[in-house]
Order: structure tokens, then sequence, then C-alpha cells
């Protein structure tokens, strides 16, 4: 099964122009498709937060969803349900890791010998979880501990911009 991707991945300082910009994002995206006639386009928020696009008061056939922390943004667009997070890597925390993380989860990112690596692998497994809540549509209400993400597929990397390290998952339904 082929499934369709496309994002764009945004670093900037200022929250409010970033999160400007990655909405701006949705509205350019979806003026160049079918829909660029229409004058009505609006998005709105399901009941536990995820962003859909109306056109004239209807929902499209395009899924998105945006994620930004500090100093970068990142929008996705699909024609399946989507989700995405992005997290500045910082130092892993085991109070956070025991509290949201299942035990398989926790032994991976504490098994590695060097810190740096521990640190990756906590913030890879916090924003697959949280790309996989937010495919679901149900954000972090639906629990963190309710899925392992180890036995699940993502697009997952660590990139580096403005001399930060980001941890950044998109998981989809395939």
């Amino acid at each position: 099964m082929v499934v369709m991707i496309e994002f764009a991945m945004f670093f900037m300082e200022d929250a409010d122009l970033l999160s400007e910009v990655l909405h701006k994002q949705v509205f350019c995206r979806y003026r160049k498709t079918k829909y660029e006639k229409s004058k009505n386009i609006s998005i709105v928020r399901s009941k536990y937060g995820k962003p859909q696009l109306l056109i004239d008061g209807k929902k499209c056939g395009m899924e998105f969803n945006i994620s930004h922390t500090k100093g970068a943004g990142v929008v996705v667009f699909s024609d399946r349900p989507i989700g995405v997070d992005v997290e500045a890597i910082k130092k892993g925390n085991l109070g956070i890791a025991k509290r949201f993380f299942l035990p398989k989860e926790i032994a991976y990112i504490w098994g590695a010998d060097d810190e740096q690596i521990c640190n990756d692998r906590f913030y890879e497994i916090w924003v697959k979880k949280e790309a996989f809540l937010k495919c679901r549509g149900i954000g972090l209400h639906g629990g963190l501990k309710s899925v392992n993400v180890l036995d699940e597929q993502y697009v997952y990397g660590i990139l580096e911009a403005e001399m930060e390290r980001y941890a950044v998952a998109i998981y989809t339904d395939l």
C-alpha cells in the first residue's frame, strides 16, 4: 500500500510567528488542490483538539497535523489520518518515563551505555507516542501508556538545526 505523506519543517524562535507560518502552510497547501476556487476554508478542532480542515463547511479528503516546540515546527499532510510530534532533545527524565512509558520502553531507553543515546531514545518514545495518539484524534487523552511504540511503524528521525537537536515522529494508519 502506498501512503502519500508531505511535510514541511520550520525553525524560528518566535512562537507566535511559527504557529502562523504552520497554519498558513495548511491554507496554502489546500488552495493548490481542487479546492482552489473555494473561498470558505477554515480549521476546526475535534472534541480532543485534532485540527480538521473544512471546505465550504464540509470535511475534505486530505488530512493534516501540526506540532511545534521551542524553535521548531512541522506540518504534515496525507490522504490518511496522520499525527506528528516534534520535541527539542534535552536530558531524558526517568520519573516521566516511569509514569508514562511501558516497562519494555523504559528498558529500551536506559539499556544504552551512552547518556546521549538514552536521551535520544527517551524523546524517540515520547514523540512516537504523541504522534500515534494525535493520528487517532485523541491526543494525550488516549493515555501515553495505551500503546507500545516499539511495536508500531513510524517515520522517525533526529534533525539538527540552529545548534539544537530535534526528535520528529510521523504516524499514519497503514
